[in-house]
């Protein structure tokens, strides 16, 4: 299983904020400089790393920072000027009470906490981010640093703020993965005997539901079998194991079930059959409290996996999705990572994208392999702890450069990349430091500020 730090990379490289872009809506709030005054009470302010014009409700003295709240309308956005004082150090905490009893908050630490964090992270919010984000974090018991930084994934993909979507989010910024709790829950139903007539819907008192937990039983016994991945199957590519794992495991259900819905004579494997559905279905019912906990902890983990790769938007699109696979012999959570530009459907341009695999191999342990496509043309990058296995790599580099071109794709280059190993700190997995001489291309940028 990776490690924090290498999930907060991929976290990193998809980071909207990475774009120069940020949306401005009604309600929010931020704090600003100003930079220039103009006629007519605008303004250029800088917020974070940007820069916008506006125009002000009030006087406002350049250099100074005033906290701001966006007003309803069209054009040029609108600012309330809430709060203007000195933002130096003493006077912190009397601003932060200024600003909550401004926007009809209580006054409270956890309030406050929440409240300095996102100022202090330059991130436009509202007074409903500062209210659900404290309900949130009273709710899961997480006030601490994590905490605050998954309300501050969610504020910046405008996700709503749920115990949900928190825990969701939470599952995949640790590093978990689906491999094992898949097994683990289908070891505890092959072991579940129950009497099916006593097994009750939780608002209903009728209607067994035998046929749910025996369709999931069988479902994962059949996933986990074809996570066993075949790669010397030619009838059957490896890209398309992998493309029917994505889709039975359900990540883009919601999309699935839409498109059934808009066009159901189209032909397409039906996603009544994916295991999201199976799992939802189950959560309806009332089961023992140990398969009711690992149920819910597969489906944080693919809802997690699902609001990681929301709101693409821009020239440059990211996906990332983990998949549970059996890879010679070796157990373990494959990640995939997609980003390059739309093509004018909106979709990955297969000429011109990145694709980056994190998995952990049994013998290589921790790997990134990280293919660089431009013009078809292909260079590979291998980023792990070992030392490079030149004989190996010299013997299959043939094998795949074939492939490749049998799909239009020419191979360039084979690169592998070294990184230095981290005090262990007793735990059994390796942690990754930065590559040594490795630098990741840059992602888009831009300054983009939408109203």
């Amino acid at each position: 299983m990776f490690q924090t730090n290498l999930v907060q990379t991929i976290l990193s490289r998809i980071d909207p904020t990475s774009s120069k872009t940020i949306t401005l809506t009604p309600g929010q709030i931020f704090n600003g400089k100003i930079i220039k005054l103009y006629p007519g009470q605008l303004a250029t302010l800088q917020l974070g790393g940007l820069t916008l014009t506006a125009k002000l409700d009030a006087p406002l003295t350049v250099g100074n920072r005033s906290w701001l709240q966006v007003q309803p309308g069209e054009g040029i956005p609108v600012l309330k000027v809430i709060e203007g004082v000195d933002r130096a150090e003493k006077n912190l905490a009397r601003e932060s009470e200024n600003v909550l009893r401004q926007l009809g908050i209580n006054h409270s630490k956890l309030n406050d906490l929440v409240f300095r964090y996102f100022a202090k992270e330059g991130l436009p919010f509202t007074r409903e981010h500062v209210l659900s984000g404290t309900e949130t974090l009273q709710t899961v018991g997480i006030t601490n640093d994590q905490g605050l930084a998954n309300l501050k994934f969610l504020v910046e993909r405008n996700i709503p703020i749920t115990p949900e979507t928190f825990s969701a989010i939470n599952s995949v910024i640790n590093g978990h993965g689906l491999i094992d709790p898949l097994q683990e829950l289908l070891s505890s139903l092959q072991s579940f005997n129950p009497n099916y007539s006593d097994i009750k819907l939780k608002d209903s008192v009728t209607d067994p539901k035998e046929p749910i937990i025996v369709e999931l039983k069988q479902f994962l016994e059949t996933l986990l079998k074809d996570a066993d991945l075949k790669v010397d199957e030619p009838e059957k590519p490896l890209s398309k194991q992998l493309a029917s794992l994505i889709m039975r495991i359900g990540y883009q259900h919601e999309r699935d079930v839409l498109q059934l819905m808009q066009q159901p004579n189209q032909k397409s494997e039906s996603p009544l059959n994916q295991l999201k559905l199976l799992l939802f279905k189950s959560q309806q019912l009332q089961l023992p409290r140990n398969i009711q906990e690992k149920i819910e902890t597969i489906m944080e983990r693919i809802t997690g996996q699902q609001l990681l790769s929301t709101s693409q938007e821009g020239p440059i699109a990211n996906y990332v999705v983990m998949i549970p696979v059996k890879l010679f012999g070796k157990e373990t959570d494959l990640t995939l990572q997609w980003e390059g530009k739309k093509d004018k459907n909106g979709k990955l341009s297969p000429d011109h994208c990145r694709i980056l695999f994190y998995l952990n191999l049994q013998n290589l342990n921790d790997t990134i392999i990280d293919v660089q496509i431009q013009s078809r043309i292909v260079s590979l990058h291998i980023i792990n702890e070992q030392k490079k296995p030149a004989n190996l790599i010299t013997t299959l580099q043939p094998y795949l450069k074939q492939a490749l071109l049998e799909q239009n794709y020419q191979l360039t280059s084979v690169k592998w990349i070294e990184t230095k190993q981290e005090p262990k700190n007793n735990s059994k997995n390796h942690i990754f430091a930065s590559p040594t001489n490795y630098q990741s291309p840059k992602p888009y940028q831009g300054v983009d500020i939408r109203i």
